[in-house]
């Protein structure tokens, strides 16, 4: 049977690339493909590579995509140790790890609140801002606020639309927190806490006093007899010789003057001797658990219940402040379950 040269197949002249490829080159080849265009389109990727390896290093958190750089919080750490009186230096990595935790939190929150009223564009009254800023401004001392300023590299405009900006959002947050308390609420809490805001008997009075928690012998016993011997003549006044004699260092260059004070603010032992003199009445010498004392009585309050009319405006503050608390915890929490929060620590 006759052939010929055309019909004998022939190999393509096209080079068949991906046959020619290693099946795992193939593989490793398609994922940097798919990461690229990942990274490039900002997908979940991109995310990850950016919270965990570039975010992390200056970023303390985001809040809706706005940060919390590093720098603020390490600052906010040593603002609130130092309420303390304590250095980040000074306590375990464990403890100041929760510290910081525990302020970022509160950096967060801060921030969910602040962005929410700025969205509603809160607009309070003008001469309201500006009482708050020169209250603000009041609180220190002259020729100190523009140092802090520059410091912070703010100009005096930049300052300004900072503070107008915060008072704006305190205004906003008055407006979403509820602070109505009626007169009923009032009277009521005012019948359950009633015992409690009695005042109690106040004596004013002063003393003598020779301590006996590092000397205690029979000398001591005989000069507060002797030095008590010279009130009873006449010889000498108490404040004279609680200036000359007494070693309770708070009151002597007072002339021994203790003040008011009411039972539960002194030990037993002294108030039960002391709460049974009148005025312009002296102990004799007696003994308590430090020390020797004499004792003069120069005014007796008696006790008095608690009354209405005068604890009614403070009642009503303390139950506003308390009203608004709940009314922000509950607005904090509702705007928190909506915010997209991200933390890098």
């Amino acid at each position: 049977m006759p052939t010929s040269a055309s019909a004998i197949p022939k190999r393509s002249p096209v080079v068949d690339l991906l046959a020619a490829i290693p099946p795992a080159a193939l593989l490793v080849g398609i994922a940097i493909a798919y990461l690229a265009l990942d990274l490039a389109r900002h997908g979940p990727a991109w995310l990850a590579l950016r919270n965990q390896v570039f975010l992390r290093s200056y970023l303390a958190a985001t809040v809706n995509g706005e940060a919390i750089p590093r720098k603020q919080l390490d600052l906010a750490v040593e603002i609130f140790l130092a309420s303390r009186g304590q250095l980040p230096s000074s306590i375990p990595a464990t403890e100041l790890r929760n510290v910081q935790r525990q302020v970022l939190d509160r950096l967060i929150s801060d921030m969910i609140l602040s962005q929410a009223a700025a969205a509603e564009a809160p607009h309070p009254p003008t001469d309201w801002v500006q009482r708050g800023i020169a209250a603000f401004e009041s609180g220190f001392a002259p020729g100190k606020l523009p140092p802090l300023c520059q410091a912070e590299e703010l100009n005096e405009r930049a300052f300004h639309q900072l503070l107008t900006s915060h008072h704006a959002q305190l205004h906003w947050l008055d407006q979403h927190a509820s602070t109505a308390v009626s007169e009923a609420q009032v009277k009521a809490w005012f019948d359950a806490h009633s015992a409690d805001l009695a005042e109690p008997e106040v004596i004013r009075a002063r003393h003598l006093f020779l301590s006996t928690v590092e000397v205690d012998t029979p000398e001591r016993a005989a000069l507060m007899r002797d030095l008590h011997g010279k009130l009873e003549r006449g010889e000498a006044t108490l404040p004279d010789l609680a200036a000359q004699f007494s070693e309770d260092e708070r009151t002597k260059k007072a002339g021994g003057d203790l003040g008011y004070f009411s039972r539960h603010r002194m030990p037993e032992d002294f108030t039960q001797v002391v709460f049974a003199l009148e005025p312009r009445q002296r102990s004799a010498p007696f003994r308590t658990s430090i020390g020797w004392h004499i004792v003069e009585v120069d005014e007796k309050i008696p006790a008095r219940p608690a009354d209405w009319e005068t604890l009614r405006p403070e009642i009503t503050i303390y139950l506003q402040n308390e009203a608004k608390l709940r009314a922000l915890e509950a607005l904090e929490k509702e705007e928190r379950a909506a915010a997209r929060v991200d933390r890098f620590l």
